[in-house]
């Protein structure tokens, strides 16, 4: 169509890429820049020039005025959240959208270097005036001291509410009674018009939070209580327009269980959140004094009787303002540890110390048995190469620690107060364990057994797949689909009874009918299954079938165990074990293999079945069984 020479494309090129620069509407050139200013200090970035007007960076938006903005490069929809209000425009367009209402700006939004710049308009809708302007910079600033936002936050485990005003300020605090309320007079700071309507979330002892002008130079915001608690007020250093304000947790519920209640003998506290606690001994009489951090009683001091045997009584009362006391009056030992219950952080449980009094291993039955001198408080994992008993608020006696490592299990002690229990197991072995207490939870046998499956690979050929969509029945359901959703389900009861398992697809995807055989006689198996969903001309053909190559036994077997299992286990007819010497999968394997058909796609009861989650697992778990019978493993 063009018959330029030469370097006359170059020229072109060149033209076509100036048009687009000084004439797109969307992208704002660099003709002139300038340093910014905010509150007196450089800001990181930029403003610039164009067309007589002030851009500022999308960045300057969210770092410096508290935004929340999130610009979409693709449809060029630009948002920024303000307190309650959301200001939405667009890329090269005047009109804005504030508040819910219609504005227009006197410059667009536009774009360079791959960022978003904005006019300086903008800024002054959210409470930014342009200081008086020279001729080497731009220098803004917060028309007010205003408080730009109260966020929820978190403060060691605690909610907390985070205040942000936009320059450094005074305040007083104090709390108030009926109602209970706590009270921060902010001196010097504005209320923010846009942070109206802001809705913040509440947890104990905080029902609610409201702010009014107090006097003309004063801003009050009042958290309202539901009792009085305590309180921690937070100064950022690093910020001094910053402030945190956090509750103190409240004591919702205390008591003592005595031994052989739920690992009595214990003192249990339940606070509304997470709170650290420091312990001391006091003599004569003996006590346990445990001091809870940040918290607040939730009522008035209470007493809570003990058993006699290690606690005749719990005394419990605020000891000033952040500090809840617990006095236990205790008899006997005072080793003891206080610490929150692991999946229950709200709950602070003080308990005696257990002495660990035996620990005995079995090689020849692989059983492991601990005993202590009060509830073990355990947690068993698997770890490579092992098994692993870690015991809580536990330590060994002189006979047990002087017994050292024992062969086949490790001892040791762990800080502050655990003791660590380690039993090896042969790389490879595939395990599982079972763990028996005695009715006082002071003693515990552990017994490992080897899982039936252990060190055996087994083959899965999940029929058809990728182009190849295999049967289809009359209400769509394809073939491919269901080998491979019962395939998943057999690997995954195969791989937990032990069982290296190998899938020649876990995905749909197209293998040959002779790449199949090669993918399993790569692998030395015990066993290869190939699943299919069956179809027949006559939708009242139904049934399982399953077949093997003629002459092998071993692959008769198997044969004979899934069809039982299969039928047994899902209710299906049973149709009929058959040898076909052209059946590619069961011959050109070379191992025991069998091909399964588990029914008819064809005939609409058993397309039904196959359309149900649970009747595939019913499958899976009969193909399962026949395997684990085939092996020996029941």
């Amino acid at each position: 169509m063009f018959k330029l020479a030469g370097n006359k494309w170059v020229y072109v090129y060149v033209l076509v890429s100036l048009m687009v620069a000084f004439f797109s509407p969307s992208l704002l050139p660099a003709e002139n820049t300038r340093p910014l200013f905010f509150e007196g200090r450089a800001v990181n970035g930029e403003a610039r020039i164009y067309q007589g007007c002030f851009y500022l960076p999308l960045s300057f938006f969210s770092e410096y005025l508290h935004t929340a903005a999130v610009w979409d490069k693709e449809t060029g929809k630009i948002q920024l959240q303000a307190g309650a209000h959301l200001l939405t425009m667009q890329e090269d367009a005047a009109e804005i959208s504030w508040g819910g209402e219609k504005r227009r700006l006197a410059a667009t939004p536009r774009q360079a270097e791959g960022g978003l710049w904005l006019p300086v308009e903008v800024a002054k809708f959210l409470g930014v005036r342009e200081e008086k302007t020279t001729g080497e910079r731009l220098s803004l600033s917060w028309e007010k001291n205003y408080l730009l936002s109260i966020r929820n936050t978190d403060y060691q485990g605690r909610p907390a509410f985070l205040f942000q005003t936009a320059r450094p300020f005074t305040y007083e605090a104090f709390l108030l009674e009926d109602p209970a309320r706590l009270v921060i007079d902010f001196q010097g700071v504005d209320s923010y018009p846009l942070l109206t309507g802001v809705e913040l979330a509440t947890s104990p002892p905080v029902t609610g939070i409201r702010s009014s002008r107090f006097s003309e130079d004063k801003l009050r915001v009042v958290f309202d209580l539901s009792r009085l608690a305590g309180y921690r007020i937070v100064e950022a250093a690093e910020d001094p327009a910053k402030l945190q304000v956090v509750f103190n947790s409240l004591l919702t519920d205390a008591g003592y269980l005595p031994a052989g209640e739920e690992g009595g003998p214990l003192v249990y506290v339940e606070t509304s959140h997470p709170v650290s606690s420091r312990s001391s001994f006091l003599p004569d009489p003996d006590r346990l004094v445990v001091d809870i951090s940040d918290a607040t009683l939730a009522g008035e001091a209470m007493t809570i009787p003990g058993d006699g045997d290690w606690v005749e009584q719990v005394r419990i009362s605020q000891f000033d303002p952040h500090t809840i006391r617990l006095v236990l009056y205790i008899n006997g030992a005072h080793d003891h540890v206080a610490a929150a219950v692991r999946d229950r952080p709200n709950r602070l449980e003080i308990r005696p110390t257990q002495e660990i009094t035996g620990i005995d291993w079995n090689d020849r039955e692989k059983r492991l048995q601990i005993k202590s001198t009060g509830p073990l408080q355990e947690e068993i994992r698997k770890i490579p190469g092992g098994l692993v008993v870690e015991l809580r608020d536990a330590v060994l006696t002189d006979t047990v620690q002087n017994g050292g490592n024992r062969e086949g299990i490790k001892v040791a002690t762990e800080d502050p107060s655990g003791v660590r229990v380690e039993v090896a197991i042969p790389e490879g072995r595939a395990y599982d364990y079972r763990v028996e207490f005695a009715k006082d939870k002071r003693e515990m046998v552990l017994t490992i057994t080897q899982l039936p499956l252990s060190g055996k690979v087994i083959i899965l050929d999940p029929g058809h797949g990728g182009i190849d969509a295999g049967a289809i029945g009359t209400r769509g359901t394809r073939e491919k689909e269901i080998n491979l959703d019962v395939a998943l389900r057999l690997k995954k009861r195969l791989e937990e009874a032990g069982a290296r398992v190998v899938m020649t697809r876990e995905d749909d995807s197209y293998l040959g009918l002779y790449e199949r055989p090669a993918v399993v006689n790569r692998f030395d198996g015990v066993l290869a299954i190939s699943l299919h969903a069956n179809f027949h001309p006559n939708p009242k053909v139904r049934g399982v079938e399953v077949f093997y190559h003629p002459g092998r036994e071993s692959s008769r077997k198997l044969a004979e165990y899934i069809f039982t299992s299969i039928t047994k286990a899902t209710g299906l007819t049973g149709r009929s074990i058959k040898t076909d010497k052209e059946m590619v999968f069961p011959r050109e394997t070379q191992m025991p293999s069998v091909l399964v058909e588990m029914g008819f796609l064809s005939n609409r009861q058993e397309e039904e079945l196959f359309r149900k989650s649970e009747f595939r697992e019913k499958l899976a778990a009969g193909l399962f069984l026949g395997i684990l019978r085939y092996l020996g493993g029941e």
